[in-house]
């Protein structure tokens, strides 16, 4: 009778605990199957969106082609583009800035695409910022690649590569025309567009080539607004790639405008490593200064008296990697910067991006 007794007990207990069993695991299969419900959800926004904007981009096209009669006989055979092998500093050097979707990415590439990055900026010696940016860009293929419509903060080197600039620039909307080329890898295109209340025009000329183990890039840009007349930079990009997942980069830059006293140079050396696919970091050290101030610069000189040179020494990295999806990224800087107008005192910056791109990966 005991043994009985035993039995029941044995059973009611096995009974209890593969009930509990079943509970969790009903518990959790419902749990996974919300967390897969999200996800798809998710992936469908991000479906839908990037189906509107080539929607918006292939009616743009239609729209600018019949405006500009552009639209050519089907049949007529274009001509082909003779395509020329990069090296290896060249195809690491468009890798990189695809990657981090710098402004030698951005202000060339003729793809549809929607950019969004929001994140917060800490400062130790300014106040915090929550920062928002939205690019648009539409190609417009039937104009055979030669036109651009965008609308958002633009592509900036200063920005993008790292180098301080002490003028945020605010968002644009323009069109920019593409001249074919008429030297082999030289590339040169027009812009109109207008900044807040600020018409602009701007020409951009170009000459990526190589030379020996280095893709050299100069770039010469010359804008006139109304607001600020006529403003000009160079840049001079110099890409090595020093292995198959590593790349320095140097970066030279002057600039000028009508409205200021004298140039602002700035140069940076810059190392690229990528971890694995989609993962990488960019360490940076950069300068800037300029080569005239003039009397109660209200931004770099805050003792009043006239003086030139570097009043800003920056280190830093950028670290990126993609997560979840494959269109969501997120960003790390932390950044140490010496600035004349806190009399060379260090500060420390730290910023985090979240990155959505909507458009060919």
């Amino acid at each position: 009778m005991k043994i009985f007794f035993l039995l029941i007990f044995v059973i009611s207990v096995y009974a209890d605990d593969s009930a509990s069993k079943n509970d969790t695991n009903e518990s959790n299969q419902t749990q996974k199957l919300y967390i897969d419900h999200v996800i798809e959800g998710i992936d469908n926004v991000h479906k839908y969106v990037t189906h509107k904007v080539k929607v918006v981009s292939s009616n743009a096209d239609e729209q600018v082609t019949d405006w500009a009669l552009a639209i050519k006989d089907d049949n007529t055979t274009k001509s082909k583009k003779r395509v020329k092998e990069n090296n290896a500093s060249a195809s690491m050097s468009d890798y990189f800035s695809n990657f981090f979707k710098d402004e030698t990415f951005l202000n060339a590439n003729n793809q549809s695409y929607l950019r969004v990055r929001i994140g917060p900026e800490f400062n130790m010696r300014e106040t915090h910022k929550f920062k928002a940016a939205v690019s648009f860009n539409i190609n417009l293929p039937h104009t055979e690649d030669s036109l651009k419509l965008f609308i958002g903060e633009e592509a900036d080197a200063d920005v993008n590569d790292k180098v301080p600039d002490p003028q945020a620039k605010d968002a644009s909307v323009g069109l920019k025309y593409f001249i074919p080329e008429f030297l082999d890898g030289f590339k040169t295109d027009f812009t109109a567009g207008i900044t807040g209340i600020n018409p602009f025009v701007r020409a951009r000329f170009q000459y990526p080539f190589d030379f020996y183990d280095w893709r050299l890039r100069p770039i010469q840009e010359i804008q006139y607004s109304i607001e600020d007349e006529i403003e000009e930079e160079t840049r001079m990009y110099f890409d090595r790639r020093i292995s198959s997942t590593e790349m320095v980069r140097i970066l030279l830059k002057r600039e000028s405008e009508t409205q200021k006293e004298g140039q602002r140079y700035s140069a940076q050396l810059a190392y690229f490593n990528t971890l694995q696919y989609q993962e990488g970091f960019n360490g940076y050290i950069a300068v800037s200064g300029d080569s005239q101030y003039f009397v109660n610069h209200p931004d770099y000189v805050p003792d009043g008296y006239e003086h030139s040179g570097i009043d800003n020494y920056r280190l830093g990295m950028v670290y990126k990697e993609q997560f979840f999806r494959e269109w969501l990224f997120y960003e790390v800087e932390p950044i140490v910067e010496w600035d004349r107008k806190y009399y060379y005192k260090e500060n420390y910056i730290f910023k985090a991006t979240l990155e959505l791109w909507f458009g060919k990966i």
